[in-house]
């Protein structure tokens, strides 16, 4: 399964798309590479955090297109004909599309395969929560060394309402790896 196909199964699945629109909003992080990170524990593949946002720095797809144009479609709301708004919101979801086939790209080239019959809820939060770790790091300008941020993972403590956030992520990632196990 690509990882279009299981981002748009598990964004339908209850309470997804809230929280990872809160996720998002609140807490600046990207849906599409919280999407990567369930869909590579899902195939038992471990991302580097690290060197897929170097790799995506370079690229600045998310900050010069789909960033602006979210943006643009959320100011013009209520200022356009319903019909603009909805062509707006298919080009975000167009530009989202070409994000994920890039992630999905450099996830499979950058990642190790886990040697395990099948991810657990436990991996699925520590690769989020190193995501988020690495993410804080690159958005102050603090590049890890080791191009992990595992041990310092560990060490510093999630907010609260991020950490429901995740929880309720993983249980959803969880639930839908569940249902979708004869694929």
């Amino acid at each position: 399964m690509t990882l279009w196909q299981y981002a748009c199964n598990l964004y339908a699945q209850e309470g997804v798309e809230l929280s990872l629109l809160q996720l998002q909003d609140k807490h600046g992080l990207i849906i599409n590479h919280l999407l990567a990170g369930c869909w590579a524990e899902k195939n038992n593949m471990s991302i580097n955090w690290c060197a897929l946002l170097l790799k995506e720095r370079h690229t600045k797809f998310c900050t010069a297109v789909i960033e602006p144009i979210r943006m643009f479609r959320r100011e013009q709301k209520s200022k356009v004909l319903d019909e603009t708004y909805q062509q707006l919101k298919a080009l975000e979801l167009e530009c989202e599309m070409k994000h994920l086939l890039f992630l999905e790209r450099k996830v499979i080239a950058l990642s190790v395969t886990l040697e395990r019959d099948s991810s657990t809820e436990n991996d699925l939060s520590l690769s989020l929560r190193d995501y988020v770790m690495t993410k804080a790091l690159f958005d102050k300008g603090d590049l890890p060394a080791s191009g992990s941020v595992s041990s310092i993972g560990s060490s510093r403590s999630l907010d609260n309402s991020l950490t429901s956030l995740l929880d309720s992520l993983v249980r959803s990632a969880g639930q839908l790896a569940e249902g979708m196990s004869d694929c």
